[in-house]
């Protein structure tokens, strides 16, 4: 399994893969009040996908929360946009 978060110009996309291929993608901008997605988290994905009630709701609770904002903030503080 592999998570990639990757934050610049003020969109953040975050990428989970599992081992049988599936790639699963979470967009987010930033805004002036902190960002805002296209509504398609991870867990929606997934549920759509037919996975497993566990892994759905372990991914929920690890990832689809708050992380893509935390990412564009320091990556305005690395590029001097504070």
């Amino acid at each position: 399994m592999k998570y990639t978060i990757e934050a610049s110009d003020g969109i953040c996309t975050e990428t989970l893969e599992f081992p049988n291929g599936d790639k699963f993608y979470v967009r987010n901008e930033r805004t002036e009040c902190g960002c805002q997605g296209d509504e398609k988290t991870f867990a929606y994905q997934l549920e759509k996908a037919d996975y497993p009630e566990e892994i759905i709701d372990a991914v929920y609770d690890l990832l689809d929360g708050c992380l893509s904002l935390d990412f564009l903030q320091l990556d305005e503080l690395a590029n001097g946009k504070f």
